[in-house]
């Protein structure tokens, strides 16, 4: 799977698109995790990680882009579940109040976006 780049696209990508190279980038991590070297799993894990800041850096305005973010927060607390301080106000304690507040309220999407952006998947 290759993730979507800004040269594709032709222009900044959008949350749901970053999002989508988050999925493609999780699955990665997933695969590697197991059997791989640090030396190809480390890798993985800094564009992982480069994705979750850059989606960090844009803010949603839209509600499809606030599913987006979402479920890159979603995606996060899985990768993140054993952080030292899961104290209230943590990042864990954070993401999982905004995912269960999100969907509460019916916005946020509960399968993968990454078909709906690229087509992968269908």
């Amino acid at each position: 799977m290759a993730l979507v780049t800004i040269t594709e696209i032709g222009k900044i990508p959008t949350l749901e698109i970053l999002v989508a190279d988050l999925e493609i980038a999780d699955l990665e991590i997933s695969r590697l995790y197991a059997a791989a070297a640090d030396s190809e799993y480390l890798p993985a894990y800094e564009r992982c990680w480069a994705i979750r800041e850059a989606i960090n850096a844009v803010p949603a305005l839209t509600l499809p882009e606030l599913q987006a973010k979402a479920r890159a927060a979603e995606i996060a607390l899985k990768l993140d579940a054993e952080a030292e301080c899961d104290c209230a106000g943590s990042f864990v304690e954070l993401s999982k109040s905004i995912i269960a507040d999100v969907r509460a309220m019916g916005f946020a999407r509960e399968e993968p976006i990454l078909g709906a952006v690229s087509g992968v998947g269908r």
